[in-house]
């Protein structure tokens, strides 16, 4: 037997028109695709509107999806996010991939704001062009150490759950 399976996620930002961030969240594998659109209101960083997409499933998305989304507006993005998130969209009645992306697509939000000031944080150390060192601005890449000077850079990021992301994916428990 030949297994074939591919896998794609892709989380996009854009700024648009009245202080409104838009986020999108792709996922597209062999026996999976969906789409989250999410548009948050900076600076309490507030979902004002979100909706789903399932274009490939096996079993057909819930009911109770539509209702998880609609209850996501008006919550914002901070402390106790991924609980309720985890429990308005990924419960038994819901989907996991969907809540994660949820999540991705917020924390793509959040690490859009932290390039301004980590540029500095990178001259600092003696990095000028992340870009050219092949860092392009990826946690996962960048290291605990820059992660850390970025973080304190960025007040938003104090005692937030993507800072804890952050260190987590760079390796500080």
């Amino acid at each position: 037997m030949i297994l074939d399976y591919q896998s794609s996620q892709q989380v996009m930002v854009r700024k648009l028109p009245g202080d409104l961030y838009e986020c999108r969240g792709v996922l597209e594998d062999s026996l999976f695709g969906a789409e989250v659109t999410l548009i948050l209101k900076p600076p309490a960083l507030e979902i004002v509107a979100a909706d789903y997409q399932v274009r490939r499933s096996f079993s057909p998305p819930p009911d109770a999806l539509t209702a998880g989304f609609k209850k996501l507006i008006g919550v914002r993005a901070g402390q106790g996010l991924t609980r309720i998130v985890r429990g308005l969209i990924g419960d038994d009645a819901g989907s996991e991939r969907l809540a994660a992306l949820v999540l991705d697509a917020i924390d793509g939000l959040i690490l859009s704001f932290t390039t301004i000031p980590l540029r500095p944080a990178l001259a600092e150390l003696g990095i000028s062009n992340p870009d050219a060192a092949g860092l392009d601005l990826n946690p996962k890449v960048m290291g605990r150490e820059h992660v850390e000077l970025m973080a304190g850079r960025n007040p938003r990021l104090k005692d937030s759950c993507i800072a804890f992301n952050l260190a987590n994916e760079t390796g500080r428990a």
